[in-house]
């Protein structure tokens, strides 16, 4: 279930403003980073910072 809000959130607040040509990239490399290094390493507690840092910038 963690791992879809995560996909569901970085898409629509992170990749739904890119160009359409950016988009497939980008959420490649932030689902990449972000999913193995945060959630792989820090499970549950990684999901706050991470909603907030994404709340931020939308």
């Amino acid at each position: 279930m963690w791992r879809s809000h995560f996909y569901y959130k970085t898409a629509r607040y992170v990749i739904d403003k890119l160009k359409k040509e950016n988009k497939e990239q980008a959420l490649k490399y932030i689902t990449r980073s972000l999913g193995h290094n945060g959630i792989e390493k820090y499970g549950q507690c990684f999901q706050i910072p991470l909603f907030n840092y994404f709340y931020k910038q939308r």
